[in-house]
């Protein structure tokens, strides 16, 4: 400790207190504290006539850079009483604010805080200055880290004093100092996985990357085992795992690829959702990669057939139970409505409660659903495996057919070359003319 004008430097120290509100949906996350400065203001009494002696308040360090996965940093606070009395300290209180503005935070407090500060004395009380991991994961997915500046104030209330001294106020500024917004790219398995800093650099956000990354590498062998194909094994599969916000999805532009968002990525309780939409959106890559263009219902209905038995094999049967349960309740829609959709080009918009209400996610996915659970019913186990080995061998192109109604009278006639049951009878009775 130090000593001023001969004064005792009294020391006060309490365990860390995480200053943090669930209104204040930002995430801590990679990046580092960038300048702690504070500064003694007399907030409510009234202000004293030049040289009259008063409290003052200062911090050490004042310049801080928050590094990844750091969620908070240590700060000395001196109190110097320059009066003649000793000035109690009670409580204080807390609040964040922005440069630029950014959000609006409620007053957090008050937390119990004794202190004595002597007559000419000092004091100095150490504390954590604490940054909610949501707030920083916020911040970023906002767009406000890298450049905003992230303000904690504790205002320190000062018991009734013949000086007027009411409350000191000290302000600590975050910043970001990584770039936890530049993309990073890594092999991993079956993966050529390009991610956000941001997830690779802090050891929770990683933990959660890699909770994915063990199930995604899991979910092609067990996929190939469904389907009987693969996509080429001399090809990884590009994972992108780069935005906040979004739902998971395949993309075949600028080439095939698969994105998920970092919200499903990050989901610490009620994660059953990644299980079930990974494998769908895997079924996508491995089928469309090989059958690009097929009929309309020959997308979304099997990626959520097939990937479902993925998800049922790596062992999130509850997951699966849902997935189907839900799927089984669009295609009554679908019957109970007399849609005729099913297998046009283009589909209606739903008017019900679905994942996304537009065209893939109406109630002709969950009728499509429906097809492949009768279709391997009538056809047997191994139905969908010989059919995939025999579009395959035969090189079966959709891209070629002139039209939706081609396309499907391409799909049945295959369907049909690997079974004796009636297919033709059986699409016809389904809604194909």
């Amino acid at each position: 400790m130090f000593n001023i004008s001969g004064a005792p430097c009294l020391s006060a120290s309490v365990g860390h207190e995480r200053l943090s509100s669930k209104s204040m949906r930002l995430a801590y996350r990679y990046g580092p504290l960038a300048a702690i400065t504070f500064t003694a203001l007399l907030a409510h009494g009234a202000e004293p006539l030049a040289g009259t002696p008063s409290l003052k308040l200062s911090v050490a360090p004042d310049a801080v850079a928050l590094k990844a996965g750091q969620h908070s940093v240590k700060v000395v606070y001196t109190f110097t009483n320059g009066t003649a009395t000793t000035m109690k300290i009670k409580e204080r209180y807390a609040h964040f604010e922005c440069i630029p503005p950014w959000l609006t935070a409620p007053v957090m407090g008050p937390f119990p805080t004794s202190l004595d500060i002597p007559a000419r004395g000092v004091v100095c009380w150490s504390n954590d200055a604490y940054v909610e991991p949501l707030m920083t994961r916020q911040a970023l997915k906002d767009g406000f880290w890298p450049t905003g500046k992230l303000v904690l104030a504790q205002s320190f209330s000062v018991v009734a004093n013949e000086y007027g001294v009411t409350d000191v106020t000290a302000k600590v500024t975050f910043g970001l100092g990584y770039p936890a917004l530049d993309l990073t790219n890594f092999p991993a398995g079956y993966y050529d996985v390009t991610a956000l800093k941001a997830f690779i650099d802090d050891p929770d956000e990683r933990a959660l990357l890699m909770r994915l990354l063990d199930f995604a590498e899991r979910a092609p062998a067990a996929l190939s085992n469904v389907l009987g194909i693969c996509p080429d094994p001399r090809k990884k599969i590009p994972l992108f795992i780069n935005s906040f916000e979004g739902v998971c999805h395949y993309n075949p532009n600028p080439e095939p690829h698969i994105s998920m968002p970092w919200w499903m990525v990050g989901q610490k309780g009620g994660i059953g959702g990644l299980f079930a939409v990974y494998p769908h959106e895997l079924a996508h890559y491995f089928l469309m990669t090989r059958f690009p263009s097929p009929p309309k219902w020959f997308i979304e209905g099997p990626a959520s057939f097939f990937g479902n038995k993925v998800t049922r094999a790596l062992g999130h049967e509850p997951s699966a139970v849902y997935q189907h349960q839900k799927l089984l309740g669009f295609a009554q829609k679908y019957i109970h409505d007399h849609c005729t959709y099913c297998f046009d080009a283009r589909w209606p918009e739903d008017t019900g409660e679905n994942d996304n209400p537009d065209d893939i996610h109406s109630y002709g996915y969950g009728y499509a659903y429906q097809i492949c659970l009768e279709l391997e019913q009538l056809c047997g186990e191994d139905f969908f495996r010989k059919v995939f080995h025999h579009m395959d061998k035969t090189s079966l192109d959709f891209t070629k057919a002139p039209g939706e109604h081609e396309k499907n009278r391409l799909l049945i006639e295959a369907f049909q070359s690997q079974t004796r049951q009636n297919l033709r009878k059986f699409f016809a009775e389904k809604g194909f003319k």
